[in-house]
Formats: structure tokens, sequence, C-alpha cells
């Protein structure tokens, strides 16, 4: 009789505890981007392999999805995340586009081990949603860097912008996300293709 009195007690106990053991912040959700479809390359494979190096502006540097007020000031979303960190995003996205142009023996992270291969520098600075006249948008600027052999290429960083529907919701978010990145990657394939290395 005392065991039952015990466990009904322990029961009683836990089941009044339970408000703090359970969290009232809603789940968090992770925002998946794929790598477009791109055409194959029209010309054989390189010889060489390709290197990926990705570094992002200060204050990019985190698994929260950012949004830039119209103030200036980076506030990280409650909620949404990336699935890795923004340098690991980019540089998988960018590698996984360049290995299906088919232009390149290899495509690689990190920096060259070797000057018979090429690497591709890519500098994110900007990625959030913001507040623009046309209202709010999705936004990544990226520039990118060339390098084969001795020679170096750099071309002018370019800003990718997709309206983010105004609504807030995270399906909005990652659809505007998906496009800009989408624009941005298609035109690093393009450039492969027409012989930046």
């Amino acid at each position: 009789m005392r065991r039952a009195v015990r466990v009904a007690a322990t029961a009683l106990a836990l089941t009044s505890c339970s408000p703090l053991l359970v969290s009232q912040s809603p789940p968090e959700q992770v925002l998946w981007l794929t790598s477009p479809a791109v055409p194959a390359s029209n010309t054989p494979a390189r010889q060489e392999r390709l290197r990926i190096d990705v570094s992002v502006a200060p204050g990019l540097d985190t698994e929260s999805v950012l949004y830039l007020d119209p103030h200036g000031n980076l506030h990280r979303h409650p909620v949404l995340r990336w699935p890795d960190y923004p340098p690991e995003l980019v540089s998988s996205l960018a590698r996984r586009t360049l290995e299906d142009t088919g232009r390149y023996r290899a495509v690689l992270d990190g920096d060259r081990t070797s000057p018979t291969e090429a690497e591709l520098g890519l500098e994110v600075r900007e990625l959030f949603i913001a507040e623009s006249l046309e209202g709010r948008v999705a936004r990544l600027t990226v520039g990118w860097t060339w390098s084969c052999g001795a020679a170096t290429t750099a071309m002018p960083a370019r800003v990718y912008e997709a309206p983010e529907g105004g609504d807030g919701r995270p399906a909005t978010w990652a659809q505007a996300f998906q496009t800009v990145f989408d624009a941005a990657l298609r035109e690093l394939a393009e450039a492969s293709e027409n012989g930046s290395c």
C-alpha cells in the first residue's frame, strides 16, 4: 500500500513539474536548399581539379537565418535555421552545381594544394531577408575570384534578390532564398563554361 502511495505521489510531482520540462518555444525549422539544374558542359572535362574556398562577411557566419530591418540592424530569426553555417552551405551548393557541369575532373573544398589545381574563391557579403522599396526580399550578394595557374581573375560582386512574398511564412522565405541561390549558381556555372577557369 505504501509503495502504491509513493508511486502515485511521484507521478503527481512529475505531472506538476511538467510545464518546466516542456519548451514553450516553437520548434526550429531548417531551410533546405538544393543546387539548380544546369546544362552539362560542351567541352571535355578538364584535367585539373577545382578547389572552392568560401568566406562570409562578419555577422553572417551563423546557422540562424537573418533579417535586416530598415534601420540597418541584423536580427536572428527565432525559428528558422540553415542546415549548416553559411560557408559550408554555399560551398556545398557551389560544389554540387559545378560537379553537375562535368567541366572539372573533381570539385573539392578548401585551398589549392597544387599549382595544377584551379581555385574558386567566393565571398558572401550579404545573406538575409531585407526591406527594400519593393517590400521584403531575400538578398544574396557574392563576389568570386577564379585562380588558374598564376592568373587570377576577380569578378565584380553581384546582388541577387527575390521577393519574399510578404507573409513571413517559412515556406515563402525558403522559396525566396532558393530563387536567389538558383540565379547565382546558374551564373557561376555559365562563367565556368565560358572559360573563367
